[in-house]
């Protein structure tokens, strides 16, 4: 899966924050195969996660239920200057 994220100016140090908090958590879940996360480097506040988990409705039924992650999702959609871009892909 692939999340495009644009973050408003004003909100991206804050941003950085939250992320720094939820990725090691996240990392440590079994489910968790891959979860890589970078800003473009001439676009300052578009931040793309590359994420891959071991079964997508496990992901959805179950991780993102998880209480670290609704509150990162609480505490983060609020900086959000667009709505997330979510692709989701099958591996080749």
């Amino acid at each position: 899966m692939s999340n495009t994220l644009m973050i408003q100016p004003e909100y991206r140090e804050e941003f950085l924050m939250e992320l720094r908090e939820i990725l090691p958590q996240a990392r440590r879940l079994e489910a968790c195969i891959s979860l890589e996360v970078g800003e473009v480097a001439d676009r300052p506040g578009m931040f793309v996660l590359s994420e891959r988990w071991r079964n997508g409705n496990e992901y959805l039924n179950e991780i993102l239920q998880l209480p670290f992650y609704q509150r990162y999702l609480e505490r983060s959609e609020p900086f959000y200057a667009a709505p997330r871009a979510v692709l989701v892909l099958t591996s080749i």
